[in-house]
């Protein structure tokens, strides 16, 4: 896995019965799978699947962990803006403006949150 990443700090703290062992990046992650110096990658799934092009047979489980969620900030003093940000990422969520998004640059793996 790739060093102090998110999905480092949340294989760190769960896995309790493995060995973790982590790479300087993605790449370096595929080497050690490549090499045999690893069992498994985790990353997030748009890393996972890129990944899987470069190592024939294998394949991204299915499932939540591997989720890298999103969000959207604004600067302090600036709350005027906060209602039209958020109905702006509810209705590019509803309207399909984000899904449309990640199927034009074929993303694989990302997943719309639901309205809220």
């Amino acid at each position: 896995m790739q060093e102090k990443s998110q999905p480092d700090i949340f294989v760190s703290r769960t896995l309790k019965n493995a060995e973790v062992v982590r790479a300087p990046s993605v790449v370096g992650t595929v080497e050690m799978l490549k090499s045999r110096k690893a069992d498994a990658i985790f990353s997030i799934k748009p890393s996972l699947f890129e990944a899987s092009k470069q190592l024939p047979g294998s394949r991204v489980l299915e499932g939540r962990p591997g989720i890298d969620p999103h969000a959207m900030v604004l600067p302090k003093g600036r709350d005027a803006g906060l209602g039209y940000a958020r109905q702006f990422i509810e209705d590019a969520k509803s309207g399909g403006l984000v899904k449309a998004a990640i199927d034009r640059v074929g993303m694989r793996g990302a997943v719309v949150a639901q309205a809220q």
